[in-house]
């Protein structure tokens, strides 16, 4: 179950498992920026999949 104002940032797959809850407001976001300012300034990003599992 999705509860409202659910923001989802898909640069990866997201995966949701069977009977997974997730409460108002929350925001799962795959994509990342780089921690060095030089790599930032040359617009490298990161980006990973989100696994929820099953009954979260």
């Amino acid at each position: 179950m999705i509860n409202y104002n659910c923001v989802i940032l898909d640069t990866s797959p997201v995966y949701i498992g069977a009977n997974a809850f997730i409460a108002p407001g929350v925001c799962l976001a795959c994509s990342g920026h780089a921690v060095l300012p030089m790599q930032r300034a040359e617009g490298i990003g990161t980006s990973k999949p989100i696994t929820i599992e099953d009954d979260v």
